[in-house]
């Protein structure tokens, strides 16, 4: 019947090929034929004559596939296509603006991933990410290249580039060198949490987080207060204190720009977001203040800080884009730690036996108005189970990579020139690892089988060359901020005026997120705070 209709349709458009521009009718019957033709031969046929090519979600309009979905709640609809697929966990394509993305959810093929470096790419989201982020064409250049021997100044290149690497892994290796185990990070680890420490008490527990105050008590809002504390013991640990000389509302600026960096990491230009533009303007006058400003005036600038500025100016990058690194850089350090903790904390405060247990398991960790991160890593099961627990429930990132090479992978072909897509949230999700109870939160799930963190399903701080430095800073910090929270405070969740129980915050998936899920707009967590006797 269709080979019927194909046949007479070519017919008379031979016959009188004007009819197809001249005859509606005949216009659109050859425009829905073509269409079916290709919806058929796209998501029927070809499957079935190459078996090997992973399989795409069926989508409406050529080219622009699944884009629309893509740029607004891209996790539910990743969702919807492993339930497409029946939850086979193989490879699967979507289509963004005629760009081809393989989507891997199986743990085992995200491990190979991230193994395999030389097949699997990280450079070119890296470029983009670069970009977005407004570093100039030429300065990407300077970032990727090799120096030629000779090239640069021999003395500074003996200090900070011995084996003459480029200098995107001049940058990589001093924050490995900052923020793995060692002394440095001890450095830095105790400059941010004594920091937040000294935030969190009674006495200074004032700013734009605090809604309502007594002489008895205080209502906060925890995402302001994580926003507050966390980004301005950060900022001031990587660059001093001369930076909020020079920009007083930084920490006011760079929320602003962590609630919209999305349009940076997906390269959505600034412009169109006034806010946004605002924000960087005055954050980018700070930073080219800062590194202007003689090494000597730059009193408790942060090792790593000082000598990426060093690296910048040995590869003679132009000063815009050392700006845009640096604050990068900086929005790195804050952004997710932020939200992990706002997100923590949540969990851990509408429990309240869970309070209480980690109240008690965590004490001997308290030394006066110190707090000892040692203690808490290697003698508080409870909490880093609770801690490893609601990063599994709140990533939100997906880790892109391009593929250098033909691979196969679960039985399917990946084709070079291509990119895989690896949607973090859905391994954290994914009942065959998780069990039944994988959409909700246990605090006890790593406690009984600690050997979950190691599990290839579990990829909070991403993987292969990516992985997270700064994991062990991150988790000091966020563990550290809610144990002086439980502990310095009587702490309540009130009820609206008819007593009903303030609901748990939204997560939200409509934005996309370059690492830890945002909340909704107008989602928070309200506490009443009163001061506590430690016991």
């Amino acid at each position: 019947m269709l080979l019927e209709l194909i046949e007479a349709t070519f017919s008379s458009f031979l016959s009188n090929p004007w009819r197809l521009v001249s005859d509606p009718y005949v216009f659109f019957s050859v425009l829905g034929l073509v269409y079916t033709c290709w919806w058929q031969w796209t998501f029927t046929i070809s499957p079935l004559l190459h078996p090997e090519k992973p399989p795409d979600i069926p989508y409406w309009i050529p080219f622009v596939g699944h884009s629309w979905t893509m740029f607004g709640d891209s996790a539910s609809f990743v969702s919807r296509g492993i339930k497409h697929f029946k939850r086979a966990y193989k490879p699967f394509t979507i289509r963004v603006l005629g760009d081809q993305l393989y989507v891997v959810t199986c743990p085992d093929d995200v491990s190979n991933v991230y193994k395999k470096s030389t097949i699997f790419s990280w450079h070119g989201h890296m470029d983009m990410l670069l970009d977005g982020w407004g570093l100039s064409k030429e300065a990407r250049k300077i970032s990727w290249r090799k120096p030629l021997p000779g090239e640069l100044d021999p003395v500074m290149s003996k200090e900070l580039n011995p084996q003459n690497k480029c200098l995107i892994e001049v940058i990589e290796d001093t924050y490995k060198m900052q923020l793995l185990p060692g002394e440095r990070l001890d450095t830095m680890m105790s400059s941010v949490i004594d920091k937040i420490n000294a935030s969190l008490t009674w006495d200074k527990l004032f700013g734009p987080f605090v809604l309502d105050s007594s002489t008895e008590s205080r209502r906060v809002s925890v995402k302001d207060m994580c926003r507050t504390v966390i980004t301005e013991a950060t900022t001031r640990t990587m660059f001093g204190d001369l930076i909020f000389q020079y920009e007083p509302s930084i920490v006011e600026q760079l929320s602003i720009t962590n609630d919209k960096a999305w349009a940076y990491v997906f390269n959505f230009p600034s412009i169109l977001i006034p806010k946004l533009h605002r924000a960087r303007k005055r954050i980018d006058a700070a930073v080219r203040a800062c590194i202007n400003t003689p090494e000597k005036f730059r009193q408790g600038e942060g090792w790593a800080v000082r000598r990426v500025i060093q690296a910048l100016e040995l590869f003679q990058m132009d000063e815009e884009s050392r700006v845009s690194l640096l604050l990068m850089v900086l929005w790195a350090s804050y952004s997710n730690t932020v939200s992990a903790a706002f997100w923590t904390a949540s969990y851990i405060l509408y429990n309240p036996d869970l309070v209480e247990s980690l109240r008690q398991e965590t004490l001997p960790a308290l030394n006066g108005s110190a707090i000892d991160t040692k203690y808490l890593d290697k003698h508080c099961p409870l909490l880093n189970s609770t801690f490893y627990e609601c990063l599994r429930l709140i990533s939100g990132s997906a880790s892109i990579r391009r593929v250098n090479e033909d691979v196969t992978m679960s039985g399917m072909r990946l084709k070079a020139g291509n990119s895989v897509l690896i949607p973090v949230r859905e391994l954290h999700y994914n009942s065959s690892v998780w069990g039944k109870t994988s959409a909700d939160f246990d605090p006890t799930r790593f406690l009984n089988r600690p050997n979950l963190t190691n599990h290839s399903g579990y990829r909070p701080f991403g993987g292969g060359v990516s992985y997270c430095a700064g994991r062990h800073l991150a988790k000091a910090e966020i563990c550290s901020f809610v144990v002086a929270l439980i502990h310095r405070f009587d702490i309540s969740i009130p009820t609206d005026a008819k007593g009903r129980p303030q609901p748990f915050p939204k997560m939200d998936f409509t934005r996309p997120s370059p690492g830890v899920s945002l909340c909704e707009d107008g989602q928070d967590l309200v506490l009443d705070l009163r001061p506590r006797k430690m016991t």
